[in-house]
């Protein structure tokens, strides 16, 4: 069973967070229910009503587990995307229409290392080596 490893080696293309490229959401139990969906053309549509809509930075800053944004578009590249935040942006998470995982993001919080050396904050400059 996939489940999120925030100390998961970073290997740049392939994997990090315990996830890998290419896998399908369906293997992730984890994102089958997470705590927030946000809808984004649902929310443009009640902003331009006038209606409160969710302020997902605000809403992604007070998590405390897994959120999901479903991407409506007119663009095909990005119609039925999903994409998924751990806490306040920790793991972000992207999956195509098809739900094939294409993208994964890690940020301050992540503890994983690449190379088991290099970790979220380190100087680019150390990089060069």
């Amino acid at each position: 069973m996939v489940r999120l490893d925030l100390w998961a080696e970073i290997i740049p293309g392939v994997s990090a967070a315990g996830f890998s490229i290419g896998q399908h959401l369906s293997s992730i139990p984890d994102l089958s229910e997470p705590n927030l969906v946000v809808n984004l053309q649902e929310e443009r549509e009640k902003r331009e009503k006038g209606l409160k809509s969710i302020n997902i930075n605000e809403a992604l800053s007070k998590s405390d587990g897994w959120n999901c944004q479903k991407i409506c578009s007119d663009s095909e590249k990005l119609d039925g995307h999903k994409v998924f935040y751990y806490k306040d942006r920790i793991v972000l998470l992207e999956f195509n229409s098809d739900d094939i995982l294409f993208k994964i993001f890690v940020f301050e919080g992540y503890q994983g290392k690449f190379f088991d050396k290099f970790e979220i904050g380190s100087k680019v400059s150390d990089l060069s080596e």
